[in-house]
This record gives C-alpha cells, sequence and structure tokens, in this order.
C-alpha cells in the first residue's frame, strides 16, 4: 500500500510552521525583555489608545498609589475635564476651565500625574495668565526666565519671548520641568515639588546636610499642593470602590451607580448577618473564653458582620 504523501507533507508543513512560530514568539519576548531591561523602552509598550479618552500608563507612579492609570482611561476626556471642573472653587473655575484640557493633554503627552499639575498651578497662580511673582516668575506655571531658557535649550528649541504669555506654551514649560524634577530626584513628588519651588540645588544642599525630613515637613508650599491635590482627585470617577473598580459614566450615572452599591451593600449584610451569627456562634463562644487578647476583634466579626 502506497503512503499517503499529500498527508504527509500537509502535516511536516504543519510542524515546520509551528515550530518557526513558537521560536519567533520566544525571539520576540527575549528581545522585548532585553529593551526594557536596558530601558530603551522604559516602561514597556503602552496600550492600544482608545479614542476619546486620555492614556497615562507610561507614569511610574501617581503620588496617590491607589490612583491607577486604568481609572482614569475608563472615563472619557468630556466627563473627567467635567468632573474636575467642579472640583475647583467657584471663584476660580471660570479662569481653570479654558486650560483644562491642555493640562490633561500635556500631562499625556510627557505622562505626568494631571492632578499634581494642576494642584502646582492653583497654587502658583491661581490660574492667573498674567501672574508674576516679586522674583520675576511669570505664567500659570511661574517659571522665571533662566529656568525658561533652560527647558528650551532641554527641548533643542528656539527661545519663543512668549514663553510667559502664551498659557499653552507656558504650560508645557512647567510639566516638561516638572518631568525632569521627578527624574532627577527617583520620582519622590516632595522633593521634587520643594525643588520646583525652591530650586534643585537647594534641595540638594539640605538633602546632604541631613535635613530632608524636617525641611520637607516645615515646607508651607508643598502642604499647599498637597491639600489642593486632595480636592482634586475626590471626583467620584476616580475612586476606588471597594467591592469593584470604577466605570466609564457621567457624573450623573456615577452618583446613582454608587446609591445602587451601598444599597446592595446593605441588603447582603441585612441577609447574611442572622446566618452568620448561627453558624459561628458554636466556634467563636469557646475561643473567646480561652482567647484574651481578641474579644472585641471576635465581637466585630460577629455582630457587624463586616470583613
Amino acid at each position: 500500500m502506497m503512503p499517503n504523501f499529500t498527508f504527509l507533507f500537509f502535516n511536516l508543513f504543519l510542524f515546520v510552521g509551528v515550530l518557526f512560530w513558537r521560536i519567533g514568539d520566544e525571539f520576540v519576548k527575549t528581545e522585548m525583555e532585553n529593551l526594557v531591561q536596558s530601558k530603551t523602552i522604559e516602561f514597556g509598550p503602552l496600550p492600544k489608545k482608545l479614542s476619546g479618552h486620555y492614556q497615562f500608563a507610561g507614569i511610574q507612579k501617581f503620588y496617590l498609589p491607589w490612583i491607577q492609570s486604568e481609572y482614569l482611561s475608563a472615563i472619557s476626556k468630556k466627563d473627567l475635564i467635567h468632573q474636575v471642573s467642579l472640583q475647583i472653587h467657584p471663584g476660580l473655575r471660570k479662569f481653570a476651565r479654558p486650560h483644562l484640557e491642555t493640562i490633561f493633554q500635556l500631562c499625556e503627552d510627557y505622562q505626568v500625574d494631571p492632578f499634581w499639575v494642576l494642584a502646582i498651578v492653583k497654587a502658583e497662580s491661581s490660574f492667573q495668565v498674567s501672574a508674576r511673582s516679586p522674583k520675576d516668575a511669570q505664567g500659570l506655571m511661574q517659571i522665571t526666565p533662566q529656568t525658561a531658557l533652560h527647558i528650551f535649550q532641554k527641548l533643542h528649541r528656539k527661545f519663543d519671548h512668549s514663553w510667559s504669555s502664551n498659557p499653552q506654551l507656558n504650560l508645557e514649560l512647567g510639566v516638561y520641568y516638572l518631568k525632569e524634577l521627578l527624574q532627577s530626584f527617583h520620582h519622590q513628588y516632595d522633593l521634587a515639588t520643594v525643588a520646583y519651588n525652591h530650586g534643585p540645588q537647594g534641595v540638594r544642599l539640605v538633602i546632604a546636610d541631613g535635613e530632608g525630613e524636617e525641611f520637607l515637613s516645615e515646607h508651607q508650599y508643598l502642604e499647599k499642593i498637597k491639600s489642593n491635590y486632595g480636592v482634586l482627585v475626590s471626583i467620584p470617577g476616580i475612586k476606588k470602590f471597594r467591592l469593584g473598580r470604577s466605570m466609564a459614566m457621567g457624573p450623573t450615572e456615577l452618583a446613582a451607580f454608587n446609591q445602587s452599591k451601598i444599597a446592595t451593600i446593605e441588603k447582603n449584610r441585612s441577609h447574611f448577618k442572622p446566618l452568620l451569627k448561627s453558624s459561628l456562634q458554636p466556634v467563636i463562644g469557646p475561643m473567646m473564653k480561652t482567647v484574651s487578647v481578641t474579644p472585641n476583634i471576635l465581637k466585630k466579626i460577629l455582630y457587624s458582620g463586616r470583613f
């Protein structure tokens, strides 16, 4: 009986194809790991960009660790800007609104925490384009002429004399400078922010003298930034739900979603509390008599129904 050469050839072709696919896949993985380890790709490849949503996956860390880039990416640009504007004091809101989209776009371009940048703008200029300090710091981000010249050189751009009066350009200089300071101070927001206000050399001298912690704890500018930041990140869209993750919703839908979550939690708690008591009482009763350290904790578990 003659062998079926067509069948044998097909199987051989399939085997060779799978073998080359596996080899190629391993090669790509190895090359990607080498690129990441050598910091040719600093944070790895970014995810596919969603139309109408900001992407901050390249940010090494936000100031508050519970804020994740995926929370921001789940909210549309329009809703995110709207929710952030509601967190700004009504007296400043009309000055801030024209610049919010620019700030978020620049922060996406340079992968910087947008809420921290907003907190700095509020503290530095109260969103006043024409703001000018006694030390000649100018514009929304309060950049000095010397710092502006330094940044233009770093960006390899011709010096633009409108840097102080042009809101977008002034914001870009400030965002770039903050990014540079964060990298210089190993993404320690406190040090980078004080350096933004006080100058990097002054901060390095304080650290060298061993007075860094005391200096930061007494720095009123840093406390103001932290306070501003805490208010800005209180928008519902990026709050971390205890029993789930945030969703891409508008303010009204999100409020209704929150209420339904709370109602569900209370309903489940009232339903399972009697069952919890009856099932755990025989076990926990003797334990409470023999263990003197934990009666309060056990009571909380038994009678509150919370875990």
